[in-house]
């Protein structure tokens, strides 16, 4: 079955800027280069000959630099690669077709559904004699 909606050109600028901002992800806690500075600035902390001073948050400088910052400056980049996408694809709403996109969530579901169902469907096949 052909997919109407990837009849349409979509042009290599909307194409990037959608990907840039679909490539998006926040630092995960996870990740040992945020590990290691959050860690780096607590030790650092802990040997401070002079009284920590907390923020309104409750938050010492440390943390602020190695946990609060990091993320403002990632939420900072996201918010220029969607501003980057919203201005490509402005000048290409007016000849984008609304009608082939109203099913678009059926689409998803039907594909998702069908990806779901494959696994059962090949060990069927196989076990075919």
């Amino acid at each position: 079955m052909t997919d109407p909606i990837n009849k349409q050109h979509v042009p290599d600028a909307v194409q990037h800027a959608f990907e840039a901002a679909l490539a998006f992800q926040l630092p995960s806690p996870e990740n040992t280069t945020f590990r290691e500075k959050i860690r780096t600035d607590a030790e650092r902390e802990s040997r401070s000959a002079t009284p920590l001073l907390l923020n309104e948050q409750g938050l010492t400088a440390g943390m602020l630099s190695a946990c609060v910052s990091p993320i403002v400056n990632e939420l900072t980049e996201f918010n220029q690669k969607s501003a980057d996408f919203d201005r490509t694809i402005r000048v290409h709403l007016p000849t984008i077709d609304i009608d082939k996109l109203k099913n678009i969530n059926s689409q998803i579901t039907n594909t998702e559904s069908a990806k779901a169902q494959a696994p059962a469907q090949i060990a069927a096949i196989q076990s075919i004699p």
